[in-house]
């Protein structure tokens, strides 16, 4: 017999550690799972410095 992981029905949060990693995951089920940054898209509205 399989063991099925169940999914919490919590509000999900992001966490950033000191180290500058980023989790989302339950602080109430303390469960997190690591979250690979994405470079924001560029804004054309925003000028380069």
């Amino acid at each position: 017999m399989a063991i099925r992981k169940k999914h919490c029905r919590h509000l999900q949060q992001y966490e950033t550690d000191w180290m500058g990693r980023t989790y989302l995951g339950c602080p109430i089920c303390n469960r997190w799972k690591l979250v690979k940054a994405k470079p924001a898209p560029p804004d054309p509205k925003r000028l380069a410095a």
